[in-house]
This record gives C-alpha cells, structure tokens and sequence, in this order.
C-alpha cells in the first residue's frame, strides 16, 4: 500500500512538471530569470513559484535545479525540494550534495526522510537507467586524451590530438546526439559543488582554440534552441570566435559588461547594451540592465545562489594608476564610469 502510494505521488508529480514535447525553451528561460530576480530581492516564495512555473515546461537544468532547491529550502516549499532533488539525483547528484551545513535541518525533517527512503531511492535507479554511460565515459576519456599533449614530458604531436579530438566529437554526436544533461548527466568538482563546464563543452572549447571550431558552433546553437544546453554557455567561447551574433557583452567578442581598474569600476553603456540586449533576447537571454542586478547581489550581498551569471562578465586590470590611454580605450569600448570601490580587491569573489 506504501509503495502504491509512493507511486502515485510520483505519477502525479510526473504529469505536474515533465510536459516532455512541450517545452517551450523561451518561456523557460523567462521564467527562470523571474525566480532569480526574487532570489535578489530575497523573496524565497515567490521565486520558488517562479521555479516550479518554470518546471512545468522543462525538466530543468541543474543549476537551476540546485538553485531552487535552495529557495524551497529557505521558504519550506517541500514539494519543490523533493521535485528539485529528484532531477538532481537522477543527473548524478550523490547524497552528499543535499548534507552540507547549509542544509543541516533536512536532517531531521520527517519529508525529508520520508524522501530518501522513497523517491530518492527511484531517482537513484533512473540515473542508472537513464544515463548513457557509455558515452559519458567516451567523453571522460576523450577529455584526458585532449590533456596528453599539454603534460610536460610527453612527446606528443597536438595538431594530431586536435584532430583526433575533431573527429571524435562529430563521431559521438551522430552516433549519440547531444550530450544534454539528460543523455549524459552533470559532473562534479566535489560532492557538493557542481562543474559549470562539462567535458565536452571542455573539449570544444579547445576546438574553437585550435581553429576547428566552425563544425560545432551551429550544433551548440541549436542546442540552446532545443533547450538543450544554457544559453549563457555559448559565452564561453564568444571571445574566441567571430561571431557577432553570440557578442553577449559589450567589449571586443565576449561576455564583459563591467571592468575594473583597481578600485574604480566601470560599466557599459545604456547605448551599448541596447544592441548587445538584441543579441541576447535571440539566445533567451535577460538584457544586461537585469544581468547587472544579479551580479551586484552576487558580489556585495551574497554568492550562496550560482545565478545565470559567468566570471567573463567582469574584467579585471590591476594598473598602478589609470592612464588616460585606458580612459579613452573604455571611452571607445562604451563603457562608463560606475563608482569606486572600497578596494582593489577584485568586484566579483565568485567561483565559477
């Protein structure tokens, strides 16, 4: 009768949020913003309903799952917590990820361990059953293949391993398709914190690096539009690529949209960010007014949520003083003077 009822929440809660064929990437992305626009104003609840709206259209990538977890735990939303870490789970999140100290009083909340004797254990079976290892693996290997050649001591031709790399990548993605965190899962630098780069966004960023990009910039685009990869990620390679379509920020090809020079803090342009706004609403991306509020709330009030925000927004020089050349290269790179800081300290404190 238990496990009847286990299995009837499970339907229930299936039907409420995993609309698979119905995903509406951009309506997801809105959403998604939404909820991290009441996280800066600290409205755990109504950024929780953001989350869940959110969930109903898309399974929901991890970070976003992590993030609002966290809301829900902040706000008591227990439905939330258990659906946010169902689909953790099931992507390769350990148990370990929910007993940080952060999270100390689930411990002993009755949900909570009624939750890891039930659902978890079928989360834990699906990530078993649902993951493509094999490619996973492929990918993994690959990866350490890719390092052999940048390991002192070892006389290897890296021309030839770019190559092998190339080749390989086109090979696996017409074997196997994307590798979307729902084919191939999420990786971890620890238990607990999440890689915000995978192995094979890893290894083509080296493509692009080694001037073989061109094969995989329309894949990861159409991904993006599938809602199979975020959005910001295709900023991880603007500032290597000629690409104004993917120019998320506002200096050179890249995601910058504030610069600092010891302590003073410069910012882009209202004119500037208009055009770069055009750029990123294509890519279901917030405009930069918006970005900025994250990135002040990260920086000054709290980094415990990992907002849709990248280190790459914000460029650091550490200059003995400020030469009127740099004044006028900002001047030409539309950006403004915003304010001075306490210290030279580096703005973002972030990691990423």
């Amino acid at each position: 009768m238990y496990r009847i009822k286990i299995l009837f929440f499970l339907l229930l809660i299936n039907q409420f949020y995993d609309l698979i064929g119905q995903d509406n990437v951009e309506e997801y992305h809105m959403l998604i913003n939404n909820a991290e626009l009441k996280i800066v104003e600290n409205k755990f609840e109504k950024s929780a309903i953001f989350y869940e709206k959110a969930f109903r259209i898309h399974n929901g990538f991890a970070i976003d799952l992590s993030n609002a977890f966290l809301a829900a735990y902040k706000c008591g939303n227990e439905e939330l917590m258990k659906y946010a870490a169902s689909k953790l789970i099931e992507k390769g999140t350990g148990i370990n990820y929910f007993n940080q100290s952060r999270f100390a009083n689930l411990k002993t909340s009755d949900f909570w361990i009624e939750f890891l004797n039930s659902e978890c254990k079928i989360s834990e079976k699906k990530y078993l059953e649902s993951i493509n290892f094999q490619y996973r693996s492929s990918l993994e290997n690959l990866m350490k293949y890719d390092q052999e050649p940048r390991r002192p001591g070892l006389n290897l031709n890296l021309e030839v391993v770019n190559q092998i790399v190339h080749d390989s990548l086109l090979y696996f993605l017409e074997t196997y398709g994307f590798p979307s965190e729902e084919k191939v899962g999420i990786w971890f630098s620890n238990d607990t914190f999440i890689k915000s780069i995978s192995p094979f966004e890893f290894l083509v960023l080296h493509q692009f690096q080694s001037e073989r990009g061109a094969d995989f910039i329309q894949i990861l685009k159409s991904a993006v539009q599938k809602g199979e990869l975020k959005p910001i990620k295709l900023g991880f390679y603007a500032g290597i690529l000629d690409d104004e379509s993917i120019n998320f920020g506002c200096l050179d090809n890249n995601q910058i949209v504030l610069y600092q020079i010891n302590d003073l803090l410069y910012e882009c342009s209202c004119k500037k960010m208009k055009v770069v706004n055009k750029r990123r609403k294509s890519f279901y991306l917030e405009p930069l007014e918006i970005t900025l509020k994250k990135i002040k709330y990260y920086c000054e009030v709290s980094s415990e949520f990992r907002l849709n925000i990248s280190y790459s927004h914000i460029y650091k020089e550490a200059n003995d003083k400020v030469t009127n050349s740099t004044l006028e290269f900002l001047k030409k790179s539309n950006f403004k003077f915003k304010k001075k800081l306490k210290s030279s300290r580096s703005y973002f404190k972030g990691k990423y």
